[in-house]
Order: structure tokens, then sequence, then C-alpha cells
């Protein structure tokens, strides 16, 4: 593990020794940045940096999924992404997934003391489990599907058209949502860009969607 953090805050693994994966995952959480690195098929279709925080339990990869394999991803971000002409040794490769796994979501500020949810976040995970449909996508222990879905998102210079939904842990530790980072709160995912009643077809008021939101920062 200790071998793939250091692997993990080398500049010298890139091309012009000036940054790190740490530059864009710092903490291997999220510097809340948008970027171009060229795994989608396409060019100047920036996405938003991921949280690498519970990233080995919750493939697969990408914000399109298209990655199959977790060592096949970190060997592609070790040369494409660092752009080095060095190539990562198996040895790598097994010390940064051993490093990535350590790596946890800290405990939400808005639980209670007794780590128990607030009443408002309550009546949020009724809604997120029934009526708003979120767990469709968003399942499980890590909020998170291995499918890929289309959300009304997607634009046509897209080369994969649909989307793995991301975990939803830790949203309370983030400024910037969605693929390409347009969302810069919870408010404006569920009332603008996201919307339930798009998905469901069964819109929420304004005070089941504060109970939604209160759930979601609780996660």
């Amino acid at each position: 593990m200790r071998r793939g953090e250091q692997i993990f805050h080398d500049a010298d693994r890139s091309r012009d020794g000036w940054f790190s994966c740490s530059s864009c995952h710092p903490g291997g959480h999220t510097n809340g940045q948008t970027f171009d690195t060229l795994n989608d098929g396409n060019h100047d279709t920036y996405k938003l940096t991921p949280s690498l925080r519970g990233v080995t339990r919750t493939g697969p990869w990408t914000w399109h999924g298209w990655q199959q394999s977790l060592p096949a991803s970190i060997r592609k971000s070790l040369h494409d992404t660092l752009s080095t002409e060095s190539t990562p040794t198996d040895g790598d490769i097994r010390a940064m997934i051993a490093y990535l796994g350590s790596l946890r979501h800290p405990v939400s500020p808005h639980l209670r003391a007794d780590g128990q949810l607030e009443d408002a976040a309550r009546r949020g995970k009724r809604l997120f489990e029934t009526r708003a449909g979120c767990t469709d996508c968003h399942a499980g222990k890590d909020y998170t599907t291995a499918a890929t879905y289309k959300v009304g998102l997607e634009s046509p210079r897209l080369f994969y058209p649909e989307f793995n939904p991301p975990s939803l842990r830790g949203l309370h530790d983030k400024r910037r949502f969605l693929h390409d980072g347009r969302a810069r709160s919870l408010e404006d995912v569920l009332g603008k860009h996201h919307r339930p009643e798009k998905l469901t077809g069964k819109p929420l008021s304004k005070s089941q969607l504060d109970d939604l939101i209160a759930y979601l920062r609780s996660i």
C-alpha cells in the first residue's frame, strides 16, 4: 500500500515531472476541476475529475463505464494521462490498487451526533427508495450499479451515449456535480439538470426535494 501511495504522489512519473495522480485527486478525492483525458473517443469533451474513494468497489470505470478492468484503467492513467513513455509494471499496478483500496469516505457531518439520520433525511431516504426512483441506478452500499444509462445529459459529440451512475457516497464533500461539472449544488442537480420527474414522471414538491437532498448529504 505504501508503495502505491508513493506512486500516486510521484510527479517524476509524468512527462515533464510537474504533476502526479494526486494533482487531480488530492487525498484520493477530486480537485473539482474538469479535464479532457482523451478516454471517451473524442476531443474537447471535458469531464469532472471523479473521487477515487471507494473506486476499487465501483466498477465499471470512467464516466461512461466503458472500462471494465481496474488494472487496465490504472495502467492507462499512469501511461496516457501522465503523458509518459515509461511503462508501469504489474507490481506498480498491484501497489496502486492496494493504496486505492485504502481510501475511505469521511463520515457525513450532516448526521446526528449518534450517527443516525435527521428527521428530514429519514423522510428523504424513503423518497430515495420509492417515489424518486433513485435506487434504479444508485443501489447497494455504494449507491451505484454496473449498468449504463441514457439520462438526458448526453451530447451528440459523445462517442459513448450512456453514463455509468457515480457512487453517491460523500456528496456532502463535493462542490460540483454531474459528468461535466455543470451543477454547482445538489439543488441545481435535482431542480434543473436531473429532475426526478424526468426519470420517473413523478414530480416532487419543494419540501420533498429538500428532504431528498438532506438524505443525499447524509450518505
